[in-house]
């Protein structure tokens, strides 16, 4: 929503996998937001875990911008910053997935995860 003509509150959803370090990951959310130059420090960026997702954790940051000019420009350069800073520090952001167990008749198991075969006993 907005606070008149020159301000607005933005907002971004991003995911990390379960088994994640969620204190780390938030630290660096908040760490994007306070160090972007077009965030508005007052009202002060902030980011919260929001849900339990199916595949995911999910936080949310909420951040305010002062030029009405820049907003999605703004949104996509903190959206651009996580992906960044997330590879970087080997936070995934995860894909819905689902393995694939076959048991042929011969009694051997192949399993299949993502694109990679296994066959075991």
């Amino acid at each position: 929503w907005s606070a008149g003509r020159h301000m607005r509150q933005l907002g971004v959803i991003v995911s990390v996998s379960y088994g994640t370090d969620l204190v780390n990951a938030k630290n660096i959310l908040q760490g994007i937001m306070d160090n972007n130059e077009k965030v508005l420090k007052r009202p002060a960026p902030y980011v919260y875990a929001k849900q339990f997702g199916q595949y995911s954790i999910d936080f949310e940051l909420q951040f305010w911008a002062a030029q009405h000019e820049y907003w999605n420009e703004l949104k996509g350069e903190i959206i651009t910053s996580i992906d960044k800073t997330f590879k970087a520090e080997g936070i995934e952001i995860p894909v819905p997935r689902q393995d694939l167990l076959i048991r042929p008749f011969d009694g051997k198991e192949i399993v299949i995860t993502g694109d990679q075969a296994k066959t075991g006993q």
